[in-house]
């Protein structure tokens, strides 16, 4: 018998497969990274793609870091602002704090999401999606999410607005990135106990107690998971979560 433990975390898992390469001039960013896009040369520092190409981008103007999707946009925008390279560790969990709101109201609320991608220079059909956002704010309204790398690699972090036509003004002011750790993994489970019906029966009571700390003796935060295997069985004989 064998008893597996997972951890059900709230951050989204993140698999690594990019189609884009990461170019020799692409300095890696220092983690932590933060920026905030109050000059046209802080904005410069992040690329841009007008994937529709409908004369509407991503660009430095007086109300800072924008993208317009206007009334004259033809059914919805399709801008990408992409961040310098970052080089990310495999099993470690990673915090990003967004800055995004409109600049005045529109008929439409701004929508988007951040994304990881493998190129500056195109859209990578392989992208992640890590946060979705749709806003209607008119004033500075931070946001912040998760997201744990499951393989090694540099890649890029995208904000990809596509919002429908007569949506406004998005303004793009700030942006960080922090390691926060490795991701939990559960400790072993303890009071263990197989217990065989009386008279021979092929049957057996099995109690146990699932884990409440992690594999470094911390408290656990989140659902564990927990299968019991017969031997070498691929499907569990039970399964519950605590």
């Amino acid at each position: 018998m064998k008893i597996s433990t997972t951890l059900s975390a709230i951050a989204a898992v993140v698999a690594m497969c990019f189609s884009g390469q990461i170019k020799a001039q692409d300095n890696v960013a220092t983690l932590p990274y933060e920026i905030t896009f109050d000059s046209a040369d802080a904005a410069a520092t992040w690329a841009t793609i007008n994937a529709n190409n409908d004369g509407y981008k991503w660009e430095y103007s007086s109300r800072g870091f924008t993208c317009g999707v206007y009334s004259s946009v033809v059914e919805h925008a399709d801008d990408y602002a992409i961040s310098p390279a970052f080089a990310l560790e495999e099993g470690v969990q990673y915090e990003v704090t967004y800055d995004v709101y409109r600049y005045a109201s529109a008929t439409n609320p701004m929508s988007g999401a951040f994304k990881l991608v493998g190129s500056r220079s195109e859209v990578d059909p392989a992208a992640v999606e890590l946060e979705a956002f749709s806003t209607t704010k008119t004033s500075s309204d931070p946001k912040t999410f998760r997201f744990t790398a499951t393989a090694p690699g540099v890649a890029y972090i995208a904000l990809h607005v596509t919002s429908v036509s007569n949506s406004g003004q998005l303004i793009f002011r700030s942006f960080s990135i922090a390691k926060i750790g490795n991701v939990a993994v559960p400790g072993a489970v303890t009071n263990a106990v197989v217990k065989p019906y009386a008279k021979g029966e092929k049957k057996a009571s099995i109690a146990f107690n699932a884990p409440a700390v992690d594999s470094q003796g911390a408290p656990l935060k989140g659902t564990v998971n927990v299968s019991v295997y017969r031997e070498d069985d691929e499907s569990p004989l039970m399964a519950f979560t605590d």
